[in-house]
């Protein structure tokens, strides 16, 4: 009984720990992905609100051009076009949140190397300032460092973020959203609007997933934009083979879904995110901390199945005494009655198939005990007299004869002689 007991408890308890675990990981991978939705969601607000700033700015110079199409042959309105539309991309740069900076470059091979204008936030006075434009004519086309965030979108034909790169002229690195300009075919420039990358690496650091929960920013090509561990600007060559192979897998890997991974001995879950700029977005916490709701409930399980263990023991346990302990009483009194003593009580008062059976048993101990009494008597009894017979007198001989054997007492033998009595034996019988 308590081996079944044992073997019902044991399966249930996988059963039930088995589909609670499956539900706790399902939740896991809900919690992963929706902090990773939510995290991405805030970035791409930001970078959302860039795109639609750039993409105003690119209509109304579009409109512009179509109004006033003379503004790409005539120098004069030109100028003018610039000093306008210059000011309204200041304007509309102020009120788009994570701007540092908005620019716009006519082709360099038509109109020279420094037509254009370009804003700039201070951070020291939080105003915008126009600022000297960079002479393109300086540099080659394929010097990408310097020039490359004009020529890079130009070739794409297709509005970019640009991947993030260092600006020399400011001493910070950068990341810009760019659309190529064209007019009836025609190659314009390009206009724009610069992010500054620390600002969106600290918008990454206070990502948080369960209590220790950290992310990561990545570009495609594998270099670090954000960790922790490392330092900013860090190339994918510069990491060590393991956290190399690590990237490889990401970039590898599909979105949404929950990856494992172990890096110094600690084993991860991670999910990746792409972000409107093209990077990814990892969040990523241990496994230990991920799988702390099944620790504590298969410690709760256990502890609810020792309980509900030791509980069905004792209960088993009474029960089996209960059937047992009558049974152990009936055998008792059969062994008294094997001995000649059938006047034993039995303290079985249960109304269950043991007890009646008790019950009778006692009944019949007891007339047994009477019958075999009448039977003794008459044994030892004279019929016609009602006194012991000689059968009786030499049971008593018998035992009054060990008696004096084993108690060694000092007796005395008294011999009576009745007369005539032989009248009475022939008379009335022995």
């Amino acid at each position: 009984m308590i081996s079944i007991l044992v073997i019902f408890g044991t399966v249930s308890f996988f059963i039930s720990y088995n589909n609670t675990k499956t539900v706790l990981d399902e939740n896991m991978e809900t919690i992963l992905n929706l902090t990773g939705d939510n995290e991405k969601k805030k970035l791409d607000e930001k970078l959302r609100s860039i795109e639609q700033s750039v993409t105003t700015i690119y209509n109304y110079a579009y409109q512009e051009l179509e109004r006033e199409p003379e503004i790409l042959n005539d120098e004069d309105k030109r100028e003018a076009f610039l000093e306008d539309f210059g000011l309204i991309s200041e304007n509309v740069a102020k009120n788009t949140v994570g701007t540092m900076s908005t620019y716009l470059r006519f082709n360099p091979a038509v109109y020279g190397g420094t037509c254009g204008f370009w804003y700039l936030l201070n951070y020291d006075s939080g105003i915008w300032e126009e600022m000297p434009v960079t002479d393109m004519s300086q540099y080659d086309k394929n010097d990408m460092t310097n020039v490359g965030w004009y020529y890079i979108p130009i070739e794409q034909k297709m509005p970019i973020w640009m991947d993030p790169y260092f600006n020399e002229n400011l001493g910070i690195e950068i990341s810009s959203y760019v659309i190529p300009f064209y007019f009836s075919g025609f190659e314009v420039g390009i206009i724009a609007m610069d992010t500054d990358i620390q600002d969106i690496r600290n918008s990454v650091s206070e990502i948080t997933a369960y209590d220790s929960g950290k992310a990561f920013l990545i570009e495609s090509n594998g270099d670090v934009v954000y960790h922790e561990l490392h330092p900013l600007g860090c190339n994918f060559s510069d990491l060590d083979n393991e956290e190399q192979d690590l990237i490889k897998a990401v970039l590898e890997s599909g979105f949404n879904e929950v990856l494992s991974f172990t890096i110094d001995g600690t084993e991860l879950r991670l999910v990746l995110k792409k972000p409107r700029n093209g990077m990814i977005l990892g969040s990523y916490v241990p496994l230990g901390e991920v799988t702390k709701p099944q620790t504590i409930l298969l410690q709760r399980y256990l502890a609810f199945m020792c309980i509900m263990l030791f509980l069905a023991i004792g209960t088993c346990i009474i029960w089996i005494r209960s059937v047992t302990q009558p049974l152990k009483e009936l055998t008792r009194m059969v062994k008294e009655c094997e001995s000649g003593r059938f006047d034993t009580e039995l303290s079985i008062n249960s109304k269950d198939e043991v007890g009646v059976l008790a019950d009778s048993f006692h009944h019949m101990a007891q007339a047994l005990k009477s019958y075999i009494d009448l039977i003794n008597n008459q044994a030892k009894t004279d019929a016609l007299t009602g006194l012991n017979n000689s059968s009786a007198y030499s049971q008593m001989e018998e035992a009054l004869n060990n008696h004096i054997c084993e108690s060694s007492v000092s007796f005395t033998v008294v011999v009576i002689d009745v007369n005539n009595l032989k009248k009475v034996n022939d008379t009335y019988g022995h």
